[in-house]
């Protein structure tokens, strides 16, 4: 049996809402909750959660949860990023499946809160904090260290925190 947070109960209609905030806490805001704390269960129910949510846009046409979308992918980024770090424990599966070696110049502005354009002009040579690129087939790609170190220099990044 896991541990569960007070912060975060098993099940009831507050359920949801917990989960949104615990994810996007690590996703968006770098905090990362440890020391016996099951991540990995929070991380997988918010996955079923925006599945199901799809299956109700697809039959009845509701809103798709667009936010907690773009919280589960920035998860996945920010996974990348944190790949090295022992400090952490384990990734959780799901966010482990969405890891990558190398980040998109599309991550990279997700995560920096900037358009893609403005991430594209700081890849080039003439840039003062540039942002070095490799070629991945047709793919501009950049290295999750490299990523870290320059997402570490922008104002509404967070680097993770272990808490």
């Amino acid at each position: 049996m896991s541990y569960r947070s007070p912060r975060c109960p098993h099940s009831g209609p507050a359920r949801p809402q917990k989960l949104a905030h615990i994810c996007y806490e690590y996703a968006a805001e770098g905090k990362w909750l440890a020391g016996g704390y099951d991540n990995d269960s929070d991380w997988l129910d918010l996955s079923a959660f925006v599945q199901t949510g799809r299956i109700f846009v697809e039959h009845y046409g509701a809103a798709p949860p667009k936010m907690l979308e773009k919280v589960l992918v920035m998860g996945g980024i920010r996974a990348s990023l944190d790949a090295d770090r022992v400090d952490m424990g384990e990734i959780p599966a799901v966010l482990e499946g969405q890891r990558s070696d190398f980040l998109t110049l599309f991550e990279i502005a997700v995560m920096a809160q900037m358009s893609e354009k403005s991430v594209r002009n700081a890849t080039l040579l003439s840039a003062q904090d540039r942002l070095h690129t490799a070629k991945q087939g047709t793919r501009t790609v950049v290295a999750a260290a490299e990523a870290l170190r320059w997402l570490s220099n922008r104002r509404s990044f967070r680097p993770t925190m272990v808490m």
